[in-house]
């Protein structure tokens, strides 16, 4: 997308707003620059490509595939036979990872009473043209985000058991990115966990002393600034204001990528949530520590009261 693509749209678009209204009883709208690049038609219904459904104790698991004209989407959907109301769970995994990756969480909570949604990145997808951050990091990251939005929209209107008012997003790395950005865009939700994630992206880059992205930066500094200026409008901070329930950030102490406790406090001056608790691990990025999974679960079922 060009910088004469980017200004069109944001004139075609900039009457569409996502808004709520905050507690003190002011509407906030996300500006439609930014909620343009989510709008989708609603009229372009999905079908199911696939379905494959298997119990496991209490809990079914639906591995489904949707297609419409425009995208596919890949997500596990867990849910407990016996149902009624229930706390949905959004989960989206890190870059290293696949949907598979709060697997068991998903199971465990599906136990006490839980559905959960694991969504597999654009990047895994069989038809992603290009899967490379570097070159393709927009499209990517807007997909992904649209692919939460379809989802969300999608299972509300088609599974009535499912308690909309008690919602959650769980984002791990790349996850929380999303997470950030649906903060804004369905800030109904009750409850998001921040897993080593960042409030700007882009800031994330420019301050990096990483050395492959020193080279991108050095050796293809067009490629560099237009990825910079296409994914600002993606950074967390621009929606986080906009959001007023409850955070959970779980951060490690020995993050690889230096995503340490000061991304965390971030992103808590950034929002406007009502509660925020903060974790740290002696672990690296991965945090893969079962006392980072069991603090969540803590955290969520408390939360889901």
């Amino acid at each position: 997308m060009n910088r004469f693509v980017f200004f069109t749209t944001c004139l075609l678009f900039g009457m569409i707003i996502y808004s709520h209204e905050s507690s003190d009883g002011e509407v906030k709208k996300l500006p439609g620059y930014i909620t343009a690049y989510f709008n989708y038609d609603k009229n372009d219904t999905f079908r199911v490509a696939k379905d494959s459904m298997y119990a496991s104790d209490s809990t079914l698991v639906h591995v489904m595939n949707l297609e419409n004209d425009s995208t596919h989407l890949f997500f596990r959907l867990l849910y407990p036979m016996n149902r009624k109301h229930v706390p949905v769970i959004f989960y989206q995994h890190w870059g290293e990872g696949d949907e598979t990756e709060f697997f068991q969480e998903a199971l465990q909570l599906s136990h006490e009473g839980y559905a959960s949604v694991l969504m597999r990145a654009p990047w895994l997808k069989p038809d992603c043209p290009n899967p490379s951050f570097m070159r393709n990091g927009f499209n990517l990251y807007r997909e992904g985000t649209l692919d939460w939005v379809k989802t969300y929209d999608y299972l509300f209107a088609r599974f009535p058991f499912m308690d909309s008012t008690k919602t959650f997003f769980v984002g791990h790395s790349y996850g929380a990115q999303i997470a950030g950005m649906m903060a804004g865009l369905k800030p109904g939700l009750k409850g998001i966990v921040f897993m080593a994630g960042t409030v700007s992206t882009t800031r994330s880059i420019v301050e990096s002393d990483d050395t492959t992205i020193g080279t991108w930066r050095k050796t293809k500094t067009v490629q560099y600034e237009d990825w910079l200026t296409k994914m600002k409008p993606f950074d967390s901070e621009n929606y986080l204001s906009f959001y007023h329930g409850n955070i959970l950030l779980q951060y490690a102490r020995k993050d690889e990528f230096k995503i340490d406790s000061s991304q965390a406090m971030e992103i808590k001056k950034a929002s406007n949530a009502k509660d925020v608790t903060f974790r740290y691990y002696d672990c690296m990025h991965d945090l893969s520590l079962p006392e980072v999974k069991a603090d969540r679960i803590v955290w969520i079922r408390e939360h889901s009261k």
